[in-house]
């Protein structure tokens, strides 16, 4: 499953799209960000030549399920602010959706995502933005170093919080990709995926940092400047809520909130 959906995450060549003259061009390349109302990560590939690509992968299951719409260039319109992109599913026709993409800096985009009945009307609306991503996608970075640990999940335990949990943290308004691997008897280990970027971000812990208080888990970390404490609440068996920061010279610094989604086979 995970190596069929990696065929989903390939990048070409960046070039602008055709537009009347005057109006924005909605720049080719891949860009990526979170639509978090259903903890998805949203994929767009604007290729120099049609057809294009919007994906949708759950990031709760592990991103074992990706949703693929096709479109040319004449699915897209541009005014001088922004691109609408409509886009149609052909096994379910009322299932049309419509991305209303206008410029935010020279590498984001903010994207309004919304549902249309056949009447043409705005069912639900929600919005997020996206990052430039000069290579391969996030989720494709993650599943190529994950695979492994991925086929080799047994069904999720419902007792304790051993086991590998994917989920969102967000850090100043904007949300993305964290990772948690946690061990009540050995090494535990987070990593942040930046949106947009090549790079992670980790830290580890053992169970002698971790301190049970209030119903919550008080966590030193290994880094001291990402995420050196961590605050874990266990929502259920199945999801984690909490909060990460750094303290440097008694200032707090890089503060977050995330969920966790237990992931098993």
């Amino acid at each position: 499953m995970y190596r069929i959906l990696c065929v989903l995450w390939l990048l070409l060549a960046i070039s602008p799209i055709h537009a009347q003259p005057g109006a924005m061009q909605l720049p080719a390349g891949l860009w990526e960000g979170i639509k978090q109302d259903d903890s998805s990560y949203q994929l767009l590939e604007i290729n120099t030549q049609p057809p294009h690509r919007f994906i949708s992968v759950k990031i709760a299951d592990g991103f074992r399920h990706a949703s693929s719409y096709a479109f040319i260039d004449t699915h897209v319109t541009c005014s001088a602010t922004e691109c609408a992109i409509n886009l149609t599913d052909p096994r379910r026709p009322d299932a049309q959706q419509r991305l209303i993409i206008a410029k935010n800096l020279q590498d984001s985009l903010n994207v309004t995502q919304m549902y249309v009945n056949a009447s043409g009307q705005s069912q639900m609306a929600t919005s997020y933005s996206m990052d430039r991503q000069g290579s391969q996608s996030t989720v494709k970075r993650f599943l190529q170093r994950q695979q492994t640990r991925l086929k080799a999940l047994k069904p999720a335990d419902s007792d304790g919080l051993s086991g590998f949990w994917l989920g969102i943290v967000t850090f100043n308004n904007k949300p993305e990709l964290l990772q948690l691997e946690f061990s009540t008897t050995g090494q535990s280990t987070l990593t942040y995926y930046p949106n947009g970027m090549q790079i992670t971000n980790q830290t580890q812990f053992m169970p002698g940092q971790i301190e049970a208080k209030n119903g919550s888990l008080l966590i030193k970390t290994a880094n001291p400047t990402f995420a050196s404490e961590l605050i874990l609440h266990s929502s259920n068996h199945n999801l984690l809520h909490g909060y990460l920061f750094s303290v440097h010279k008694n200032q707090v610094l890089q503060p977050g909130s995330f969920v966790l989604y237990r992931i098993g086979q």
